[in-house]
């Protein structure tokens, strides 16, 4: 199977709700494991992981860095993305690390329901090619949900396209900024 797949320069994983504090859902843990199994197939060189946290419990982010460590990815190629709260947030606020990193091909796992609304929100991040990926086992309890997302984020995502832009804007100025001053 690795042959077939391009190589890419990041594997991006989104959030999903914790079943308890600093407790991963089994729909997070097989994201971070089909993460993992690409990253050892020399697929990507690092992992993105995105979530936010509440007060008392480690970000999603955090708990799947967790996760990823014990299957045996190192640290430095594991990059956090810690305040977003929804998927549109996970894209929103991951676009700094993308444009920092000159990211523009990225593997996006999430369960199969879930990718085309990721898939939607990440296009406007800057990330040019977008492989998607089906989080291997456990079951897909969430399509009517994923619909009625899938539906509305269509009607919102107009108004964001303008965060988006004005975000990676904002992000590529500051980096040639940083760059012309060094």
């Amino acid at each position: 199977m690795a042959d077939e797949l391009p190589k890419a320069d990041v594997i991006v994983v989104p959030g999903h709700k914790l079943d308890a504090p600093g407790c991963a859902s089994a729909t997070m843990i097989h994201r971070v494991k089909s993460s993992v199994d690409l990253f050892q197939k020399g697929l990507a060189p690092s992992l993105l992981l995105c979530g936010g946290s509440n007060k008392f419990s480690p970000s999603e982010a955090e708990l799947m860095a967790s996760i990823a460590r014990d299957h045996g990815v190192p640290e430095k190629n594991i990059f956090k993305e810690t305040k977003s709260r929804t998927t549109l947030e996970n894209a929103l606020n991951s676009q700094p690390i993308i444009v920092q990193h000159a990211w523009k091909s990225a593997y996006l796992v999430s369960n199969e329901s879930h990718l085309s609304r990721c898939a939607m929100v990440f296009a406007l991040t800057g990330l040019t090619h977008l492989h998607l990926i089906p989080a291997k086992g456990g079951e897909d309890h969430f399509r009517a949900r994923e619909m009625i997302a899938h539906a509305y984020y269509r009607c919102k995502l107009w108004r964001h396209r303008a965060d988006f832009n004005e975000h990676r804007a904002s992000v590529v100025s500051h980096s040639l900024r940083k760059h012309h001053s060094a």
